[in-house]
């Protein structure tokens, strides 16, 4: 019998998470490949206890089935070098693709294992793949093909660029204000690729934004955006603080809105308009009714999108909706799936759960191992938090960021929009949920965990933005901060590209970057506030934001003691740069 699986009726603030255990291991199959996969082995495999390629070795043991990997080409080099095929019993799954062939290995077991207990479908009638050193076909999807046109791409964009997407946006149903704010954002990234870089029509990349509403009856501005996928890969990875570590598009995101905020405190502190005064203790606050709101194309890599793809949470009743839509949560938990559980993701876009091997990076007070750096960053160092967790984290210490906060209070986000795969109780557990209550009593003030209301797209998001190709590792970027300057860059070497249009200084690098942060803050305090120009370099700037240190490291320890993993740091040389 298939597990009866729980949802805990919760009300931010009042209620505790669920830890009710459950009764029986096991459950039901979404799809039958055929496999009759052993129990433990289902276990092993949906807890991380083993990786894939381990599982899947065992499994052809256990049930005397054959298996072959096969070196192919690779499909785009943004996924990595290498790509595997896996024959098990002469039927192909596949291909897997990563940086190094054991990575591309783990991928291709994993399609495989994914496959075989249901959790996802093989794909039926898939065109097979090029042989290796010939250049693979591709079928543009049915949505793509029947999407009308009505953008065009600057001619200046070149013979070689691609046509941008003719799509008629005002068929867009725009239902309810997640769908506004949804459609406002895919709008600006059309609108900014047909200009400055068509090439990217080809492709497929996320799409995460943050609205800005100054009032309950305000439809909303964007103020800032973002595309990518990926992160640097660690032979790019310098200590200059020039380069972008993590090029996803929600941290870009995030990263652009607080040079918006940037703008805002110069010119309240000059006098001219801003959406910012002064709250308690001389800190500058939002002014009442401002509120930011999150919009991701995509689910949020880590927790939520492991879970997601591995089946749906139960369904809410009516009775849970209406409070659901009053800012209730309703998280979802099922011990066995490590619901809850930090995830890592690694150059290549791998993402595992953060296990005891997995370290936090070793404390350092001055520059002389920055010789090493390149050999540990080979190590743990290099990996980075999922986007699950970073939102997680943002829920606690605000999107502001430890400089910022010692010049203003903390700036929370008031919901959060996914496009596809929306799933309430998913969603609401690795935002926020998987905190137990007695992490505001561990916080320091002003810091809290906040509850966002949480919202999916009403209509089909990849019927009327239609993607396709493959992934990329291009992005670009664009805030209110400078609105009528884009960015372009990769986010394998968290540089602009040669045709970003800023592309004019020697260290190509971006203005989301930490050095650029840090360029700013020194620009506030210069003007402004000279009682904070104490800080020798980027680390130094962030330490002395003491009470958002305090609350990150209880943020930290009450995840540790929650049993759901612990916060992996990038190495401390990124940040001892000035």
């Amino acid at each position: 019998m298939a597990k009866q699986q729980k949802t805990q009726k919760y009300i931010p603030g009042l209620t505790p998470r669920p830890v009710t255990p459950p009764e029986e291991d096991g459950a039901e199959l979404e799809y039958d490949q055929g496999y009759n996969v052993p129990k433990d082995l289902r276990k092993d495999y949906r807890s991380g206890a083993k990786n894939p390629v381990m599982c899947l070795n065992e499994m052809s043991q256990r049930l005397k089935l054959t298996i072959e990997f096969q070196e192919t080409a690779a499909v785009t080099s943004s996924m990595g070098g290498f790509a595997y095929l896996c024959f098990v019993d002469g039927e192909p799954y596949g291909p897997g693709q990563g940086r190094t062939k054991k990575d591309a290995k783990i991928k291709v077991a994993r399609i495989f294992m994914d496959s075989a207990l249901g959790i996802t479908k093989k794909p039926i009638g898939a065109a097979p793949p090029a042989p290796k050193g010939m250049a693979p076909l591709r079928q543009p999807s049915a949505s793509a093909a029947a999407a009308s046109f009505s953008v065009q791409a600057a001619a200046a964009a070149g013979p070689q660029a691609a046509a941008a997407p003719d799509l008629d946006v005002e068929d867009v149903p725009c239902r309810t204000e997640a769908d506004r704010f949804a459609r406002m954002a895919h709008d600006k990234a059309l609108d900014l690729i047909a200009q400055y870089d068509p090439a990217l029509f080809v492709h497929k990349w996320d799409i995460a934004a943050f609205v800005m509403k100054m009032g309950p009856n305000h439809e909303g501005v964007l103020a800032s955006l973002a595309t990518g996928l990926g992160c640097i890969a660690s032979e790019n990875l310098t200590v200059d603080g020039l380069c972008l570590i993590d090029s996803t598009a929600v941290v870009r995101a995030c990263r652009g809105l607080r040079n918006f905020l940037y703008k805002e405190i110069r010119s309240y502190y000059s006098n001219a308009s801003s959406i910012l005064e002064v709250g308690q203790g001389n800190m500058l606050k939002l002014k009442d009714g401002i509120t930011f709101h999150l919009y991701t194309s995509c689910p949020l890599s880590g927790d939520y999108e492991e879970s997601v793809n591995k089946g749906p949470s139960d369904a809410l009743t009516a009775e849970q909706r209406e409070e659901v839509a009053l800012g209730g949560h309703f998280p979802y938990f099922l011990d066995e799936m490590n619901h809850g559980a930090l995830y890592v993701r690694d150059e290549d876009g791998i993402c595992e759960r953060v296990l005891e091997r997995t370290s936090p990076a070793p404390e350092v007070q001055n520059m002389e191992d920055v010789k090493t750096f390149v050999e540990k960053m080979e190590g743990d160092g290099r990996l980075v938090m999922s986007t699950s967790d970073k939102v997680l984290r943002l829920n606690v210490l605000g999107l502001q960021g430890a400089l910022l906060s010692q010049v203003m209070e903390p700036v929370y986000m008031s919901s959060i929009i996914v496009g596809s795969n929306f799933d309430h109780g998913h969603l609401s557990r690795a935002a926020c949920c998987r905190l137990y209550n007695n992490i505001y009593n561990e916080l320091p003030q002003p810091f809290t965990l906040v509850h966002p209301a949480l919202h999916p797209v009403t209509f089909n998001v990849g019927h009327y933005f239609p993607q396709e190709g493959h992934e990329t590792t291009e992005g670009l970027n664009w805030s209110l901060a400078k609105p009528d300057t884009v960015e372009l860059t990769n986010s394998i070497n968290g540089k602009l590209t040669q045709k970003s249009p800023d592309n004019k200084s020697r260290t190509r690098s971006s203005t989301l970057s930490k050095s650029y942060s840090l360029f700013q803050f020194k620009q506030v305090c210069r003007g402004f506030r000279q009682d904070l120009m104490t800080s020798q370099n980027y680390r130094q700037a962030k330490d002395n934001a003491t009470v958002y240190q305090a609350a990150k490291k209880a943020l930290y320890e009450h995840i540790k003691a929650a049993g759901i993993g612990h916060w992996v740091r990038m190495a401390p040389e990124v940040d001892l740069f000035v």
